[in-house]
C-alpha cells in the first residue's frame, strides 16, 4: 500500500512541475506528437492557397499510432508571421520563419513556417 502511495505521489509530483497546464488528463503515456508537413513555405498575400497550409497531428505513444486526443492547442511561436487556428490552418501575416506547435499536456510536434514575398 505504501509503495503505490509513494508512486502516485511522485506522479502528481511530475505533473505538477511541468510548466504546461494539462490540456487532456486522458492522454496515453509515452505520448509522441508530431506535424505533417513538417516544414512548409508559404507566400504571403497569396490568394491561390499558397498562402495558407493546413498542419496535420499524429500521435504515437510507446512508437504506436493512437488517435490524436482532443484535448491538443496550436499555437504559432511568432504571430507575425503565422497566425494557426485549432484546427491547424496556418495564415501567413508577414515575411519569415515561425514554429508551429500542437500541444497534448507537456507533449509537443512542431512544424517549422517559412513566408516569403510575393
Amino acid at each position: 500500500m505504501r509503495i503505490r502511495f509513494l508512486a502516485i505521489a511522485a506522479l502528481v509530483g511530475m505533473i505538477a512541475c511541468d510548466q504546461d497546464p494539462i490540456t487532456d488528463p486522458f492522454a496515453p503515456l509515452a505520448l509522441e506528437l508530431k506535424l505533417t508537413p513538417d516544414n512548409a513555405t508559404l507566400v504571403l498575400g497569396s490568394l491561390s492557397g499558397s498562402g495558407s497550409v493546413t498542419v496535420v497531428p499524429s500521435a504515437f505513444s510507446l512508437s504506436v499510432p493512437v488517435p490524436v486526443p482532443p484535448g491538443r492547442v496550436f499555437t504559432s511561436n511568432d504571430t507575425s508571421v503565422a497566425l494557426v487556428d485549432q484546427n491547424g490552418r496556418v495564415i501567413a501575416t508577414g515575411v519569415g520563419t515561425t514554429q508551429i506547435v500542437v500541444r497534448v499536456n507537456s507533449e509537443k510536434g512542431r512544424a517549422t513556417i517559412t513566408v516569403v514575398p510575393p
